[in-house]
């Protein structure tokens, strides 16, 4: 099962997790700073351990100022 997760990244190397959701239109509706980010995540599935590029992850914000 595919879930969204909403997260804040204000500063380098610290983020939060602001909701996880069934869709991904909820998850940018979470979305109030340009920092908010909206990535998938499968439901029981282990993440990497290591730092890796998150496929997936943008930043609706910024995607949205950008057109």
């Amino acid at each position: 099962m595919k879930l969204w997760i909403t997260g804040r990244n204000p500063l380098p190397d610290q983020w939060e997790v602001l909701g996880i959701y069934d869709t991904e239109g909820k998850a940018i509706d979470r979305c109030k700073q340009s920092c908010d980010f909206v990535a998938p995540a499968e439901l029981n599935q282990d993440m990497e351990e290591e730092r890796i590029t998150w496929e997936g992850c943008y930043y609706p914000l910024i995607t949205e100022e950008s057109k």
